[in-house]
């Protein structure tokens, strides 16, 4: 059974082999195209990880100011009551420390942004060698089924003069 399909070609249209007929093309560079694809697959799952570990260092962050702010908030409910010296130093100890492990923590959110980055100039680069495949492949593909279809339509033309032949002896 044929079915049709467009060429892209001046809006023409083209008969199509069936699906039996395109198990039938071996595209010789299907192991690369194989490869490109699985590298892909595991640049993405990377990504995907990456992308994940910035949303959770990006709550640790989140949560780190929160408990800053909320000592701060405390600190100052404090001060309207009378407080000792090692209490006031206490406060300010930890609301330093809590600073430091801020930025120490807004370096890393830097850090895996940088490597997001990174992952996700690998990732499109993976995606266009894949693609680099498929197109290739596609276009081979059309071309064995133009080679296909011009051989049944020289072999129907072939019955065709031979039938023709025969009614005319």
């Amino acid at each position: 059974m044929k079915r049709l399909i467009s060429t892209g070609q001046n809006g023409k249209w083209r008969p199509s082999l069936t699906k039996a007929c395109e198990n039938m093309f071996n595209f010789g560079l299907q192991s690369v195209l194989d490869c490109r694809k699985a590298v892909e697959e595991k640049v993405l799952v990377e990504f995907s990880e990456q992308k994940r570990r910035l949303e959770r260092e990006k709550e640790i962050l989140a949560k780190l100011r929160k408990e800053r702010m909320l000592l701060i908030e405390q600190f100052k409910q404090k001060q309207k009551t009378v407080l000792n010296a090692a209490d006031i130093a206490l406060y300010i100890s930890c609301i330093i420390k809590l600073q430091e492990r801020e930025a120490d923590q807004q370096g890393l959110v830097r850090e895996v942004i940088a490597g997001l980055e990174i992952k996700r100039e690998e990732l499109l680069e993976a995606v266009k060698k894949a693609k680099i495949m498929e197109t290739l492949r596609s276009q081979q593909l059309q071309e064995y089924e133009t080679n296909i279809l011009t051989l049944e339509r020289k072999a129907s033309d072939e019955m065709a003069i031979l039938r023709f032949d025969r009614r005319q002896k």
